[in-house]
């Protein structure tokens, strides 16, 4: 590279989306759906039918999959990859088309993981969700592979390079390091392994726990007992006092808009400011008093209800 400075360029990002990549990595225009996205209630009603459950929710890929067949004709058929989250298409596109991977962490909250093999797909549940017919491919071969670790996927190739603007010509032939998705890099970096609160755009209670590597891998991208409690596998492992290995896993307990919530009581009571809002709540003394129901925009823990609206 131009800048000895730089030596690699890491990524991670949101995680839960379906983005559909066609031809040169590129993503038709409105064929990206976020995780908050729940227009795909009725297939999430269908699935559970066909498949008697009554686990897949609106949010998971699997429904999404089948509206994107069902509204999304063209982008389906002209489909090279379907990715699960920023990080995901970044890779894919930085390396022109080399890199269609994904991290045990954003697959585990896609739904698609086998209950069996948390590191393969549920071939059963894809199968329903999708026609092949009206794919390029089967969907399974357009799927990204699940690392259970950060690693190099690639370079930054040169066809991607034409495609940034000049202040990122120096990206040019740098490795690229596939991390987890935002949810695992945030609880890593915070080295948050005690329970604790997070506030973003979504938020969480959460907690790291630390288990074997077989029962780990057994429970990996399934849901706890409690509805939206996510256990996302962040791979790193250390041995106990027996040399057993054992793998971090992070229990999530996510609410679907931590941040917009904060950010409408700030409005409605402190002029916007933030900081004045959690200095406030911070300060009084009659939290038993206090009643919010978080749900601007639906919700998904400690129940599932996209239609949910309350304050």
């Amino acid at each position: 590279p131009n800048d000895a400075r730089f030596h690699a360029i890491g990524l991670t990002g949101h995680m839960q989306d379906l983005i559909i990549v066609g031809a040169n990595g590129v993503v038709p225009e409105e064929t990206a759906i976020m995780y908050s996205d729940v227009r795909a209630t009725r297939e999430a009603c269908e699935l559970n039918a066909a498949l008697h459950r009554s686990d897949i929710t609106p949010s998971q890929l699997a429904p999404k999959l089948l509206w994107v067949e069902r509204n999304w004709t063209h982008a389906a058929k002209q489909a090279e990859a379907v990715l699960f989250g920023a990080h995901d298409y970044f890779a894919y596109f930085l390396s022109d088309g080399a890199a269609r991977i994904t991290d045990g962490v954003t697959a585990s909250t896609t739904g698609l993981l086998s209950t069996q093999n948390p590191s393969e797909f549920d071939r059963e549940l894809v199968s329903e969700a999708v026609h092949e017919s009206c794919w390029s491919r089967n969907v399974l071969d357009l799927l990204p592979v699940v690392s259970s670790r950060a690693k190099v996927v690639g370079r930054v190739e040169k066809h991607a390079q034409h495609s940034l603007p000049k202040s990122g010509a120096f990206l040019a032939g740098l490795p690229i390091v596939h991390a987890l998705g935002d949810a695992g890099a945030t609880v890593i970096g915070a080295g948050s392994e005690m329970p604790h609160v997070y506030v973003g755009t979504s938020g969480w209670i959460g907690t790291v726990i630390h288990n074997n590597a077989s029962s780990a891998a057994q429970r990996a991208g399934t849901h706890s007992q409690s509805v939206g409690v996510f256990r996302m596998p962040l791979g790193a492992t250390r041995s106990d006092r027996n040399g057993y290995a054992q793998i971090q896993t992070a229990i999530l307990a996510s609410t679907l808009l931590a941040g917009g919530c904060l950010q409408w009581v700030a409005d409605l009571l402190f002029a916007g400011d933030i900081s004045a809002a959690c200095e406030h709540a911070s300060a009084s003394r009659n939290l038993e008093r206090v009643r919010f129901l978080p749900h601007l925009k639906g919700e998904r823990c400690p129940f599932e209800d996209p239609a949910a609206r309350g304050a």
